[in-house]
């Protein structure tokens, strides 16, 4: 009798053994790529959101491997050739066009058409997020540039706390007003608009602000561009382009509201607004950094519609959750995706850094949202303000066009030359893309 116990104990402990061995077999591995830094985040991602998505989904494992922006293109790239890349990406909407050219993101129409909250997404985000009629993306992070100024230096400079600049014209006069020199040599100590042009890519955005208020285009499939059958070409070189460009010139060497570069950091992390080295830029509203750093600030730091010429446009462009085409997960990807962009995860990851929301639930209910210029910026996107770069090419024609921007700031090119050249060279690119 013992012996057969023994022999039952033993059976059954083979068993267990084996269905263990069976269930972590069956248990996969989803590798979320996530361009994500900020200290608090990664902890609210490691700590809390990762681990209950797996507690609900016990045959899922989740492997996160964070990149910056500066890598992220390069990982993808060699992810993608080497057929071993993330089930689930964060990127930029902007950058949706080329990858879904290549048919490396995966359309996700189908599951969306079962998702029940459609209507909690803004409007605006999910046509971003979607590329020659299919949704690719789900927008998590919507990264919205208003002008920001200090209310306390426009007081200082007999300005109208209350009137921000509305146009072009404007926005030259109040940075004139509010720039100020060191008396022996002349240098800015606080630039009256800060026209940051230190990079390629941040040229390139500086210039690309203008041109569309202008009602000019980067490329003819850009945002807003009116429709055409032909395949998308640059025409950044246009009119509008060129208007652009010689305003952004004005400021810098006409009107020398600001150095080429812009203003430099000096607390690393703490946005220069705050530091007094700059009155007005186009921006991120630093909310979270001025409870952090500079409370007393609260109130002086302002934000703005955008200015206009011809329109009144900025950028707006959501982060958004991708799912890789090469993925063997599809539908374990969705559930992961769904769960990072949930009204619950989202306010999670954005708290941390006061980011505005896409989703209209966070927007109304979030206590980090609950002030009058986190909901003013939400507004850019819903009066129609909103806009961002051209889906056909990603950051190579950012940096091409950001160089030759440089370029005509610095007088090596002159404006329409600079322009042209960006035109060129973006076609190049272009034209591989068709092959």
């Amino acid at each position: 009798m013992i012996r057969k116990l023994v022999v039952g104990i033993g059976f059954l402990a083979a068993l267990l053994l084996i269905v263990g061995v069976i269930s972590a077999s069956a248990r996969i591995t989803l590798r979320f790529l996530c361009v994500e830094q900020y200290p608090d985040t990664v902890k609210a991602l490691e700590n809390d959101i990762l681990p209950a998505f797996e507690r609900e989904n016990p045959n899922i494992k989740v492997e996160i491997d964070y990149v910056t922006w500066d890598t992220m293109g390069e990982k993808l790239m060699t992810g993608f050739a080497a057929g071993v890349g993330a089930d689930v990406i964060t990127t930029g909407s902007d950058w949706i066009g080329p990858y879904a050219e290549r048919n490396q993101f995966l359309p996700l129409d189908k599951y969306w058409a079962k998702y029940e909250d459609q209507d909690d997404f803004y409007e605006g985000f999910m046509q971003i997020s979607s590329y020659k009629g299919y949704l690719y993306g789900i927008p998590y992070i919507s990264d919205i540039r208003p002008l920001i100024y200090r209310r306390d230096f426009f007081k200082e400079a007999g300005l109208d706390p209350d009137k921000a600049p509305q146009t072009w014209e404007e926005l030259a006069d109040y940075a004139v007003k509010l720039t100020k020199r060191d008396a022996g040599t002349g240098k800015i100590t606080r630039a009256g608009y800060n026209a940051a042009a230190d990079t390629p890519g941040s040229a390139f955005f500086e210039f690309w602000y203008y041109l569309r208020q202008a009602g000019g285009y980067a490329t003819t499939d850009a945002w807003g561009a009116p429709p055409t059958e032909e395949l998308p070409r640059a025409i950044m070189n246009s009119p509008e382009g060129i208007e652009a460009l010689e305003f952004l010139n004005s400021l810098v060497n006409k009107y020398k509201v600001s150095p080429l570069a812009g203003m430099p950091e000096i607390t690393p992390g703490v946005s220069i607004v705050l530091e007094g080295s700059i009155a007005m830029q186009v921006g991120f509203y630093p909310s979270f950094q001025i409870e952090k750093y500079h409370p007393e600030l609260k109130d002086d730091v302002e934000v703005a519609m955008p200015t206009k010429k011809e329109k009144c446009v900025t950028y707006v462009c959501p982060n958004v959750m991708v799912i890789s085409s090469i993925t063997k997960y599809p539908e374990e990807s969705w559930k992961l995706v769904m769960w990072l962009t949930s009204p619950d995860s989202m306010e999670k990851i954005l708290a941390p850094q006061g980011i505005t929301p896409t989703r209209k639930s966070v927007t109304e209910y979030a206590e980090y949202m609950q002030n009058e210029r986190s909901q003013m910026i939400m507004q850019i996107p819903e009066l129609g303000y909103g806009t961002t770069t051209p889906p056909s090419c990603d950051f190579p024609m950012l940096e091409i066009t950001g160089n030759h921007i440089q370029a005509a700031l610095r007088g090596i090119e002159g404006i329409k030359e600079a322009l042209d050249k960006s035109a060129v060279e973006t076609n190049r690119i272009l034209e591989r893309m068709r092959r």
